[in-house]
């Protein structure tokens, strides 16, 4: 704070990994600006900068705030790069996060799924045993007819993605999360942005 009263705009340029770097300029700053690729899986990683956001607020420094995210790398001529800007524009303003209310998006879906008192919780960690239960029958037919279905025709390697369920199902990798963030991915882009 004593350096901030000396200057009008102080930009603090993190590395992308979020380590302990990052954390520290996420404590020292009120706002941020998130650079991202036109990629999917660049929208994954937003989520799990949002997750640290989340973390820093609750602990550190409450007047965090997101000012927005930057595409970078755009690149018009690319089919992939318009339709994610198309994406990230189409989404409303209402699911976006505040100080208050947090994981908008991704709450309503779970609403759809799991019982209100669930969904809605506060934040446990993740103490969910997802390599368990992705090896079980029931949800792995689940996650596989999300997998062959057209959202994820759109957007990934339909084999790849088939692939990688059948590995984890026979242990033979550890791709739980990859699966997950496919999986949560596909749900999410369902429920706001087919069934609207």
């Amino acid at each position: 704070s004593k350096v901030a009263d000396n200057y009008d705009v102080i930009i603090i340029d993190t590395p992308p990994a979020l380590g302990l770097l990052t954390v520290n300029a996420y404590v020292a700053t009120d706002q941020l600006l998130i650079p991202m690729a036109p990629e999917v899986l660049s929208l994954l990683g937003v989520s799990q900068i949002k997750e640290t956001i989340e973390s820093v607020r609750s602990y550190y420094n409450s007047h965090l705030e997101v000012a927005g995210i930057l595409l970078n790398r755009f690149n018009p001529r690319l089919n992939l790069n318009r339709e994610m800007l198309e994406l990230a524009l189409s989404i409303p303003v209402e699911y976006r996060s505040s100080k208050s209310e947090t994981k908008i998006a991704l709450r309503a879906a779970a609403l759809e799924q799991l019982p209100e008192s669930v969904a809605k919780r506060r934040k446990l960690g993740f103490p969910v045993p997802l390599n368990d239960w992705l090896r079980q029958d029931k949800y792995y037919q689940m996650v596989r007819e999300k997998f062959e279905g057209p959202v994820a025709e759109k957007f990934f390697n339909v084999p790849q993605l088939l692939k990688l369920l059948d590995d984890h199902k026979a242990g033979q990798n550890g791709g739980m999360t990859k699966i997950w963030s496919f999986y949560s991915f596909i749900l999410w882009y369902e429920l706001f942005f087919v069934q609207r």
